[in-house]
């Protein structure tokens, strides 16, 4: 659906349903759930069935429209994070996803992103992951993502 819009014009979705609420709120809604079925997080094999370029696209759309906080944007770039037989480009988008649309300090994601970190064989990921633990070092979480951050150093 919007595999062929750039970052400007994801933007200008995104402020034209945030000037028309009533309508819009919805629109948004099933943009953000059409993204979500691209990506597939329903199930691995639905993983699988779609191309890597096609997941980094929609994880990179669903950063850039979804609200701060977004459940289920949130849940979807952590199980994807999680999937290590996913490319690694679309477990890079993964790890933006949850440093930009997660909460700062957000203990649900500091947890994901530690957990991953520990077991993350690639050093791209792993570079983004200590981008995002260093976003979110801050309130709560922060001995969390410091502790990762310690680990990952070693």
């Amino acid at each position: 659906l919007v595999s062929s819009l750039d970052a400007e014009e994801l933007c200008s979705v995104r402020l034209l349903a945030a000037s028309h609420k009533d309508f819009c709120e919805a629109a948004l809604r099933k943009l953000l759930g059409l993204l979500l079925t691209r990506l597939g997080v329903e199930g691995l094999a639905v993983a699988t069935a779609v191309n890597a370029t096609a997941r980094r696209k929609a994880l990179a759309a669903l950063r850039r429209l979804s609200r701060a906080g977004d459940p289920a944007t949130l849940l979807a770039a952590e199980q994807v994070l999680g999937t290590l037989g996913e490319h690694r480009t679309v477990r890079v988008e993964a790890a933006r996803v949850l440093q930009e649309i997660a909460a700062p300090g957000s203990s649900a994601a500091v947890a994901a992103l530690a957990e991953s970190a520990s077991s993350e064989p690639d050093r791209y990921v792993r570079r983004q992951i200590v981008d995002a633990l260093a976003a979110h070092a801050c309130g709560e979480a922060c001995s969390t993502a410091l502790d990762a951050l310690r680990t990952l150093a070693e």
